[in-house]
């Protein structure tokens, strides 16, 4: 399946949305217990997604955060506790999809097109 370069864009901004303000605060019990805390990139994560739709120059920026994100938690799915390692993979091969998706040449083209009108 072939996305748009603006398809593409909005998969990868809702996937930052869902990874990073999603995921940890409605399914924290995947991750930690009740009474722990879990935070992944809450405050940044969806202005990097609205700054990616506005073609900011984000792509290199939201790239080594979540990368960095996709290792620590690939990590956690190593060395935490069986009940909360479904969490952390899913957590990893979600950052995982996004970063092949902020490389794809669509998105690349959403980004390089600056204020010219998309052609879908």
């Amino acid at each position: 399946m072939r996305l748009s370069p603006l398809q593409a864009t909005l998969l990868a901004s809702g996937l930052m949305i869902l990874v990073s303000a999603v995921l940890p605060t409605q399914f924290k019990h995947w991750f930690v217990e009740d009474s722990g805390n879990f935070r992944m990139l809450t405050g940044i994560g969806p202005l990097l997604a609205i700054g990616l739709l506005l073609r900011f120059r984000v792509l290199v920026l939201s790239a080594i955060m979540y990368g960095f994100g996709a290792v620590f938690c690939a990590y956690l799915a190593i060395t935490a506790d069986s009940a909360f390692q479904p969490g952390f993979i899913l957590m990893s091969v979600l950052q995982g999809i996004l970063l092949v998706l902020l490389f794809s040449t669509p998105v690349r083209a959403y980004l390089d097109r600056g204020s010219a009108a998309l052609d879908s």
